[in-house]
C-alpha cells in the first residue's frame, strides 16, 4: 500500500512549509465516541496530516491506513511512527484519498477535517466508498462550514465550505447519525495567521 504517489493538491502547503507541528498531539473531540463506537480492528484515516487521531485508534488496538495528500505530513505522521508505534500498526501514503475507495473491510473510516478539502464530485465518491463498508461500520468527521468565511490569509488554498444542514442532509440519506455538532473553533497557525474562528460541523455515524 506504500505507494508514495505525491500528489499535486496541496489545501494546507503553507501552514505545513511554515509551522513544525500545525495541529498538534491532541486527538480530535469526537475521537473518544469514535473509539467506543468501534469494535477492533481496521481503520483508515482520510487526510490523516500528523497523526494525532491515527496513534489514538493505533493506542486502542486498530491497524490504520493513514492517507494524506501532502508529503510533509506524511513525512511527520512516519517520524511520530518511530517513536510511538510497532512498524506494523500503520501503513501511511501520500495520495488522494480516492486510493482507498476499493477496498472494504474498514471498522472505522475517519474524515476529520477532510470533506471541506474535496470538491462535490469528490465529496459523493467519499459517500459512496462509507456506504460500501459493512453495516455498523463507524464514519465519522469534520468539516469547515459556510456559516463563518475563512479569514484572509489563511495559509489554505482550494477549500470548499458548506452549509452544516447540508452535510446532515447527506449523512441523513444513507447513515444512522450517532453524533452531530455544529459550533466554531477558535484557532492560531502563527506565523502564518494570528488567532480567528472558524464555524464547523462534527458528525459520528454508522452505516445502516
Amino acid at each position: 500500500m506504500a505507494d508514495w504517489q505525491i500528489a499535486t493538491s496541496r489545501p494546507y502547503g503553507e501552514l505545513y512549509d511554515r509551522i513544525d507541528d500545525v495541529w498538534g498531539s491532541t486527538p480530535g473531540r469526537l475521537m473518544s465516541g469514535v473509539l467506543g463506537l468501534s469494535m477492533k480492528g481496521h481503520a483508515v484515516d482520510l487526510g490523516c496530516g500528523e497523526g494525532r487521531n491515527t496513534f489514538a485508534m493505533v493506542a486502542q488496538g486498530f491497524t490504520v491506513l493513514a492517507v494524506d495528500c501532502d508529503p510533509v505530513a506524511i513525512q511527520r505522521l512516519d517520524q511520530r511512527r518511530t517513536d510511538l508505534v510497532r512498524s506494523d500498526s500503520v501503513v501511511s501514503m501520500c495520495s488522494k484519498s480516492s486510493v482507498v475507495y476499493g477496498m472494504t473491510h474498514f471498522q472505522i473510516v475517519l474524515a476529520y477535517g477532510l470533506l471541506h478539502c474535496l470538491d462535490d464530485a469528490e465529496l459523493d465518491d467519499l459517500l459512496v466508498f462509507c456506504g460500501k463498508q459493512a453495516p455498523g461500520t463507524v464514519f465519522a468527521g469534520s468539516a469547515l462550514t459556510s456559516e463563518l468565511p475563512i479569514p484572509n490569509g489563511h495559509g489554505t488554498v482550494d477549500l470548499y465550505l458548506r452549509s452544516a444542514n447540508s452535510y446532515r442532509q447527506a449523512l441523513t440519506r444513507n447513515f444512522d447519525v450517532a453524533y452531530w455538532e455544529t459550533g466554531t473553533i477558535t484557532e492560531s497557525h502563527e506565523p502564518v495567521v494570528g488567532r480567528h474562528t472558524h464555524s464547523s460541523a462534527w458528525f459520528i455515524a454508522r452505516v445502516r
